[in-house]
């Protein structure tokens, strides 16, 4: 009986990993084909068009466009980094550079989950990380940023790897991930705050260093009109696109999370005292709770947040327990 647990232990994962690999290539490939809506990869429309405009320098100066395909954005309303993530794929035609992006971006939930597997301490865990992904890969919470060519999976690993190295005590990477996590999406910004709650000035010195070559480099290349662009860019109201999931889903409840909900509900949980992998957990929800109209793309990133809050509870409760007797023979 032993061989056979231990055969299915092995064959399970196994199984998970060749279920995300080929749910991911037909999706890539072929299965958009049976989908409606005319959304497909128009996250990744933006970013090209972007990083053209960033080779040339001109990001912000106008709108986007991009031979006539559907974008999610009439402007570029994110960071330099967003755009300068896609400069590589730019020599290839729009639509083969938007499938290999879309495995980039798989590649990417595969890291954050064998991240947070070993955050968790769960050995063996790019073999296990399979009994996790086989059964994501069949949930709109990753087939749909799939589907959109989103960079939420790209912000999802560098998220994972800030977790991993903060936790584990590696201040310079946790710092140095941080940064490339801010140049793309600004709101990871946030986890700043259990830093700076948990006195670790080496980290945050790190993102500062991170953070101030990013502003150099984007100064001299983009010249001094650059901030002022990016602060009209991103005062540009977007429409969601795709599925909405959460509150936005409800019209009422929008326009009130939108006129501040969200903002509060960032700042309540930000103020809590919570150190450790709760903290950090907090902070990333924090992060995402003004942007409901992107959760179900951030779904990944919400999971592993609600995951960092339930492990640091429950290693904050287990000594408690132990002291009061519970769970001992």
């Amino acid at each position: 009986m032993s061989i056979r647990v231990g055969r299915l232990a092995i064959a399970l994962p196994i199984l998970g990993w060749l279920l995300f690999g080929w749910v991911t290539w037909f999706a890539v490939t072929s299965g958009w084909r049976e989908t409606t809506g005319g959304v497909r990869l128009v996250d990744w429309h933006v970013y090209f068009a972007g990083a053209r405009d960033l080779a040339n320098r001109d990001l912000y100066r106008h709108a986007l466009a991009l031979d006539g395909l559907v974008l999610s954005s009439p402007v570029f309303n994110l960071p330099p980094l967003a755009a300068a993530w896609a400069l590589p794929l730019l020599p290839m035609p729009i639509d083969l550079g938007g499938q290999v992006w879309q495995l980039i971006a798989a590649g990417c939930v595969a890291l954050a989950v064998v991240a947070s597997l070993r955050m968790f301490e769960i050995p063996t865990r790019v073999l296990w990380a399979g009994l996790v992904l086989g059964p994501l890969s069949l949930t709109l919470l990753y087939l749909e940023g799939l589907h959109l060519g989103t960079n939420n999976y790209l912000v999802l690993a560098l998220v994972a790897g800030v977790a991993w190295a903060y936790l584990a005590g590696h201040d310079r990477t946790a710092g140095l991930l941080l940064a490339l996590a801010v140049g793309t999406k600004l709101w990871p910004i946030v986890i700043a705050v259990p830093a700076f709650r948990d006195r670790r000035w080496r980290t945050l010195g790190w993102l500062g260093i991170g953070l101030a070559i990013q502003g150099i480099a984007v100064l001299v290349w983009l010249g001094p009109d650059f901030p002022g662009d990016f602060l009209a860019a991103l005062a540009v109201q977007i429409p969601p696109t795709g599925l909405l999931f959460g509150p936005t889903a409800d019209p009422v409840l929008r326009e009130a999370w939108n006129r501040g909900l969200g903002v509060i509900l960032a700042a309540v949980l930000l103020i809590l005292p919570v150190r450790g992998r709760a903290g950090l957990g907090l902070a990333i929800i924090a992060g995402l709770a003004p942007i409901a109209n992107l959760w179900l793309t951030y779904g990944l990133t919400i999971l592993l947040a609600v995951s960092l809050v339930g492990a640091g509870l429950l290693r904050r409760s287990w000594p408690l327990r132990r002291a009061a007797g519970i769970g001992q023979d």
